[in-house]
């Protein structure tokens, strides 16, 4: 027996009244309540309304609603997620600063920004423009490589 009759019985209410409660035909109802037809989310929410029971009770799915539901409690929060990005881009970031400085070169601050930003927005296994947004002061000094301005 499916939930829809056992809740009509429950309730002590025939098929018809059940069918005129939410607009649909005695015969809609039966085929429903028989398992000879799918029922629509439409029908479906308001059969769940009359009856006074979750939608997932009502279509028989608590056991894939708590799968689900264990599920999202174990996937992170958009902060955690934005969180554990910046970690991953400011560990790049590091070690492409300490490249520059171990080859020596000489970059300014900004340019070292821009180059950094322009190899990871077009790195596919890390995500398109995914930009470092580290923040930049106007003067444009060699600040990340610790060397010191040639000019």
């Amino acid at each position: 027996m499916n939930r829809i009759k056992e809740l009509r019985k429950q309730k002590k209410v025939t098929q018809e009244e059940v069918a005129e409660a939410i607009g649909v035909t005695r015969r809609g109802f039966q085929k429903w309540e028989n398992g000879e037809s799918q029922i629509t989310l439409k029908n479906a929410t308001q059969l769940a309304d009359y009856f006074g029971v979750p939608l997932t009770y009502l279509l028989n799915q608590e056991e894939e609603w708590e799968k689900l539901q264990k599920l999202h409690q174990k996937l992170p929060t958009v902060k955690e997620f934005d969180e554990a990005l910046f970690k991953k881009q400011e560990k790049r970031f590091k070690r492409f600063v300490q490249f520059v400085s171990d080859e020596e070169m000489k970059i300014k601050d900004r340019n070292l920004v821009l180059i950094f930003n322009l190899l990871v927005s077009s790195d596919e296994t890390f995500g398109v423009n995914q930009i470092y947004p580290f923040p930049l002061d106007e003067k444009d000094e060699y600040h990340f490589t610790n060397q010191e301005k040639s000019e």
